[in-house]
């Protein structure tokens, strides 16, 4: 079977969790050697393209618009000629578009329509309803328009997580192919085996993971951490992502005088040993599919204050897992950092219980069913 995928921001550099999960599913169904795949994505440019071993990955330099929408977006020119030229060179059987809300799907769409050669959509984003309004306003006209154009131009679309699934739906794939396939975890990775003894006194430790992006809530978690530690609650935060708010984060850290407390490490190549490191991890954000960063610090024994927003929900029960806090409110996450730094029996029982539902996560599953959707192996199922 010969694959053409596209999969933007596939690079060494690049700190989002779409496309870290194509590079594992991408990876485990090149090495299972009937499947001939090549990926084009788009990159910003002087990144390095990712090494996804058995896949050739090609690289199309483009346009960041980050700074001018507020997310992450990448536009390249000369990626609709690359697209037909690959086309040509590959005569793939099956094409598959990583994401709803990047270029290289837009143009997969189109590429499907014009050789009629069969879509296949992996989804990772729900419901966009409690994004801030500018926000909100440009992803549901994004949706309703071009995302809406690759569902209905998808034979399949693979949801990460059942309300993405639902998502899906509403934007007219009701007759398009739907099927779940939840993320995994790198277990040979990310593990609590040599996990810091969680301590009794001193500091406690929060880390954010992600895309510094308004969507994913980190001056939610900035500004959790101030009032925590302005109510008394020793709380260090280490930010583990790049993007275009890191200024911005960063001018806030100095205005409110938590340089001691907060640091900006950039992307990171071994995020597994900074959570083994971490007690809490933050995801204060405002839409999710079912995000990477959470199971991965659950697979670490890492309990989990997040937003309640779908896919965060279906992952993390509150009490168990971690704690739950409105969308949006950084008074509910310091609340909750300052009763898990005086209750550490809490913040241990909550980080077993997460080990051990991280484990039913895996990437063969996921692989699986990505094999299924591109084979067209599939029976139709209601989203």
């Amino acid at each position: 079977m010969r694959v053409l995928a596209f999969s933007d921001h596939l690079s060494e550099q690049s700190s989002g969790g779409a496309e870290r999960v194509a590079a594992q599913v991408y990876g485990r169904l090149a090495a299972r050697g009937d499947v001939e795949l090549t990926v084009v994505s788009v990159v910003r440019p002087g990144h390095r393209c990712l090494d996804v071993p058995g896949a050739r990955v090609v690289g199309i330099p483009g346009t960041d618009l980050s700074g001018v929408v507020g997310a992450e977006m990448l536009l390249a020119r000369g990626l609709g000629r690359a697209a037909r030229e690959l086309h040509a060179q590959v005569r793939p059987d099956v094409l598959h578009a990583n994401g709803l809300h990047f270029h290289g799907s837009a143009v997969a769409a189109g590429t499907a329509r014009r050789t009629g050669t069969p879509l296949v959509t992996t989804a990772h984003l729900g419901d966009l309803s409690a994004l801030r309004p500018w926000l909100r306003v440009g992803g549901t006209v994004w949706d309703a328009t071009i995302g809406a154009r690759v569902v209905r131009s998808s034979r399949t679309v693979v949801a990460v997580s059942a309300s993405v699934a639902t998502h899906v739906a509403s934007l007219g794939g009701r007759s398009t192919q739907t099927v779940v396939a939840p993320n995994g975890v790198d277990h040979a990775s990310y593990h609590d085996r040599d996990r810091r003894p969680l301590r009794d006194h001193g500091p406690l430790r929060a880390v954010f993971v992600g895309r510094l992006v308004d969507n994913k809530g980190p001056h939610v978690a900035v500004d959790a951490l101030a009032r925590a530690r302005a109510a008394g609650a020793d709380v260090t935060l280490d930010v583990l992502g790049d993007g275009p708010m890191r200024r911005a984060l960063q001018a806030t850290v100095e205005a409110r005088h938590l340089g001691g407390s907060v640091r900006f490490l950039g992307h990171v190549d071994d995020v597994a040993a900074r959570l083994r490191q971490a007690d809490v991890l933050l995801r204060p954000s405002f839409t999710e599919g079912l995000p990477l960063a959470v199971l991965e610090a659950m697979a670490c024994g890492v309990p989990v204050v997040c937003s309640t927003v779908p896919g965060n929900t279906e992952v993390v029960a509150d009490g168990v897992h971690g704690l739950h806090c409105r969308t949006g409110s950084a008074a509910d996450v310091a609340a909750a950092l300052g009763g898990l730094a005086a209750d550490r029996e809490t913040l241990r029982r909550l980080g077993a219980a997460a080990t051990r539902a991280a484990a039913d996560h895996t990437w063969e599953r996921s692989a699986d069913v990505h094999a299924d959707a591109l084979e067209g192996r599939l029976q139709l199922q209601p989203a």
